[in-house]
Order: C-alpha cells, then structure tokens, then sequence
C-alpha cells in the first residue's frame, strides 16, 4: 500500500501533491522501526510560529515600546525595578553520561540512547533501604490467581535489587466499596493494622485512582 493508497483509506483524504518530498519525524525509534514520514501537504505551521531570532527582535521592540528599559517606564521606576536589555546567553553542550553503580557492579550506559536498564534491570542496588514488612494487595475476587502471580513476580524482582520485601495480604476489593466513606474506613483500619503499603488492581474503567490518592 502505497503512501498516498493509505492516507485515503485510513484518514480519507487524497493526497494531491504526489511530487513534493515528505517530511521524516525526528522522535526516536526503537531498533528495528521504520521512522514516521508524513506528506508536506498535511502539516500545518503553527500560529505566531517564527525564528527564534525574529522572535528575540519582536521581544525587544515590544519591550522599547512600553520603556522598559533604561528607567523610562514610570510604574517600574516607582517601585524600583530595572530590566537589563542584555538577554541571558545559554550555551548548550553535551554533558557525558553518568555511569551507575550498582552494589557488585558499574553500569555504562548506551551512548546513542542514554539507556541502562538492559543491563541494571536485574542488579542488586548499591544500597536498599527499601523494607516492606506489612503491605497488602486489594483486588477482585476473580482477579485474585493473577494478582497472586504477580506478588510472587514482584517479590522475586525486589530481592534480587537487595530489597526486603515480606509477602503481602490479598484482600478482596468490592466495586461497591468505591466511595468516600469505605475508603476512610478502610485506611483507618490499615492504620490500625500498622500497614505500610497499599496496591491497588483494579479493572481500568473504574473511577478509583483519584480516590485512592
């Protein structure tokens, strides 16, 4: 399927400007991915989009225009603000990456992408303080043989960072109890109880997230 044959099928809009080049997106792509291109003739430039050089002179006439710059503007010298017409200079310059340090082991990570998790994803930290002695899981009911599975997955991560996790209570979770009230009671029994953590699965439809915060 060609460009053109897919732009007509997936937005219904025909592409009339076969001949100009497209434009290739700039974002990053994991290995393997063929980049974005998009036909010139679908993009727009944005509103009061300019160079930033235009930009810099557009500031400067506006901010002549209202004086403010060598104390001419009256309300900026009454309370005794000056403005330097002299703008901040920024020089940008790559810094090199960090190397992390894990407890048995130093990480360089990947120069192109920055990234590091591929080979500390499953190194003891260099020191947890990280301690969970008393924390519970609150789910349906039919969800409890996933959420089971997924304790015992998360508890077998956390000790190979040198975390100290004990295995959590899974509680059943109602729909039903989605409201202020059974949520006020709830905590207030799980600070009774000296919980220290609290996971919550739920079904992605449910409302619950701003409640539970």
């Amino acid at each position: 399927m060609s460009l053109a044959e897919y732009f007509f099928w997936k937005y219904k809009i025909k592409l009339e400007y076969l001949d100009l080049p497209c434009i290739k997106s700039n974002s990053y792509l994991p290995p393997g991915k063929k980049p974005e291109v998009f036909p010139l003739e679908v993009l727009n430039v944005m509103a009061n989009s300019m160079l930033p050089g235009q930009r810099m002179e557009a500031i400067n006439k506006l901010a002549n225009e209202l004086g403010l710059f060598h104390n001419k503007n009256p309300v900026l010298v009454a309370f005794g603000i000056s403005v330097d017409q002299k703008s901040n200079r920024i020089f940008i310059g790559v810094r090199p990456l960090p190397r992390l340090r894990f407890k048995n082991r130093v990480v360089e990570p990947d120069r192109v992408k920055g990234e590091w998790r591929r080979d500390g994803s499953r190194l003891p930290y260099l020191q947890s303080v990280a301690q969970l002695n008393n924390w519970i899981i609150l789910c349906s009911n039919r969800d409890g043989e996933v959420v089971d599975r997924f304790a015992r997955m998360l508890l077998e991560m956390g000790r190979q960072k040198g975390m100290q996790l004990a295995e959590p209570e899974i509680v059943p979770f109602s729909c039903s109890e989605n409201n202020d009230r059974d949520w006020s009671t709830k905590f207030e029994q799980c600070a009774v109880n000296h919980i220290q953590f609290i996971m919550l699965v739920d079904m992605k439809r449910l409302d619950t997230h701003g409640l539970l915060k």
